[in-house]
């Protein structure tokens, strides 16, 4: 017999050993695409050797701020050093997750 689930509204997110949570929106997805569009620009400056790494990991440092909560980034990176990679690579992560809420 087919069955009908509400869909959970929060999605769970466990990173670097902490539980986050997170109700996504379109708005959020927006966001992603404006992150996407400065870090695509970044990348490409990487590529040339002009990439300003500090400027890159503000811009993921907000972008991680503004979808799990102010000071999140930092909670993350309390006993780790940032680096460009970690701070892409969690960026990714967030968003990625949130793209397969949406999806399912």
């Amino acid at each position: 017999m087919p069955k009908f689930e509400f869909k959970e509204e929060s999605l769970k997110l466990e990173i670097a050993g902490g539980i986050y949570y997170v109700k996504p929106t379109a708005e959020m997805l927006s966001e992603y695409g404006e992150y996407s569009k400065k870090a695509e620009k970044m990348h490409f400056q990487a590529e040339q050797g002009k990439v300003d790494t500090m400027a890159f990991i503000e811009l993921c440092k907000n972008a991680i701020d503004t979808v799990l909560g102010g000071g999140t980034f930092d909670t993350i990176f309390t006993d780790r050093v940032i680096t460009l990679k970690d701070c892409a690579n969690l960026t990714a992560f967030i968003f990625s997750e949130i793209s397969e809420y949406f999806k399912s």
